[in-house]
């Protein structure tokens, strides 16, 4: 066990070299920016919308529909956090050209925080604070985490595009970092935090909600802080605790929605049309199995309608009603949707869809080929986590958020984000583990 001041040392070394790590992050995401993605001659897929409603924001008009000029509507299709970030770049610049390329600079420094907070939360999993706080192990096994958030293309492909792939990863960084602290020593304030910390993830993507009951529940379940009283009342506090620092922050904006919609919203309105245009004919057969279709939403939208949530309801009744007449198909598409997010079935075509939100061909083969290798990586680190007798689940929450969204709409890389964050985590533990082998393999000491 070291002093005090040796473990101030420790920690303030850890805390430089993780600076240094996310810092050339940031420096090779700018670079990306001003060399590939600033040079697109225009903005792809979901990335208008983020950018439009951003400039909407700067010109002080509210989240209003920017793609509807006659008359003023409520606008809710993504969750606010990516076109919030996204809005001192129009407010600084005189065109949407450079506007878009600011925007594009702050995602890439978004990106740096998934950095820092994945070495953050490596370097907590990996210490079992009973028995050595500031060990070695941990150390490494964070700079690893930050080192493999800040080179892997899964990961830094979104920091170029003015998606919400970007700050999905960060706040899934900073909601791990933040379970782990509370697992370790439970408070109030921690919980708090961790409750806060979704709320966060909520706001860039709404799939995070989830994580609700499958991290946060589990984590007040656990009762850590009182081993000698085993009540399920004894869970009430902390899930308090979590639901005030939720309620903090994403409470604003669910409830200014639940006001100013004609029919109630929560997080958005697109769910109505991701449930319609996953679940139509196009959707269930062919080489467009599993995917979400564009046609089979617009063929059901009412351009007359008072607001986005009126089409929303409509969407999620036919919708439904088609899944309903459809039950026996479910279990095939379902799969189908489930290996296309693991990107287990077709990569040429997930190659191909993903040109269309603006990445580039052989960024998205990299980020394949990378997603095999830490996946495989990340299963071996969640053994070596258990044997040290530290917590593995809140990972694998993350796996099992992005496997049932995929099951229940449909199927793209991009939806397992949370999952990347988790994985590269974990197979920093490989990693690091493999490296604590190999020095005790040549240590002079084991030797003799």
């Amino acid at each position: 066990m070291q002093s005090p001041p040796e473990r101030w040392t420790t920690r303030r070394r850890f805390l430089g070299v993780l600076l240094l790590i996310t810092v050339v992050a940031v420096c090779g995401r700018i670079a990306y920016v001003m060399t590939v993605t600033r040079h697109q001659s225009q903005l792809f897929g979901d990335q208008i919308a983020y950018a439009r409603q951003a400039e909407t924001l700067a010109a002080g008009e509210g989240f209003r529909d920017p793609f509807i000029e006659d008359r003023t509507v409520p606008n809710a299709d993504h969750p606010p956090l990516t076109a919030l970030l996204a809005t001192p770049a129009y407010l600084l610049t005189d065109s949407s050209s450079r506007g878009d390329t600011a925007a594009r600079l702050i995602m890439a420094t978004v990106g740096g925080m998934t950095v820092w907070f994945a070495g953050l939360a490596a370097r907590r999993f990996a210490t079992n604070v009973e028995v050595d706080p500031d060990s070695k192990f941990a150390t490494r096994a964070g700079w690893i985490a930050a080192g493999l958030a800040a080179v892997l293309p899964g990961i830094w492909m979104h920091d170029g595009l003015i998606m919400s792939e970007g700050p999905g990863a960060a706040t899934v960084a900073i909601l791990m970092w933040s379970a782990v602290r509370f697992l370790d020593r439970p408070t109030a304030a921690r919980i708090a935090t961790v409750g806060a910390a979704l709320g966060v993830a909520v706001l860039a993507r709404s799939e995070a909600a989830l994580l609700a009951p499958l991290l946060v529940v589990p984590l007040a379940f656990t009762r850590r802080g009182d081993r000698s009283d085993r009540r399920w009342s004894a869970a009430l506090p902390w899930l308090a605790a979590a639901g005030a620092g939720f309620v903090l922050v994403a409470g604003p904006w669910i409830g200014a929605n639940l006001v100013r919609f004609d029919r109630p919203v929560t997080l958005s309105t697109n769910d109505g049309s991701t449930l319609l245009g996953s679940n139509c004919d196009e959707a269930y057969r062919g080489a467009t199995t599993g995917l979400w279709i564009l046609p089979c939403v617009t063929a059901h939208s009412d351009p007359e309608a008072i607001d986005a949530s009126v089409n929303a309801a409509t969407f999620r009744r036919e919708g439904l009603r088609y899944i309903r007449s459809h039950l026996g198909d479910q279990p095939r598409v379902m799969a189908v949707r489930v290996l296309r997010t693991w990107s287990l079935w077709s990569p040429r075509q997930e190659v191909y869809l993903n040109s269309g939100e603006g990445d580039e061909t052989w960024v998205s083969w990299a980020a394949i080929v990378g997603a095999w290798a830490t996946m495989a990586a990340g299963a071996v680190g969640f053994v070596a986590l258990r044997r040290r007798d530290r917590p593995v689940w809140p990972l694998a929450a993350n796996l099992v958020a992005a496997t049932v969204t995929s099951a229940a709409f449909y199927g793209l890389a991009r939806f397992r984000i949370g999952a990347d964050v988790a994985l590269l985590i974990a197979a920093a533990i490989t990693v690091a583990t493999l490296g604590d082998r190999s020095s005790r393999a040549v240590d002079p000491a084991t030797l003799q």
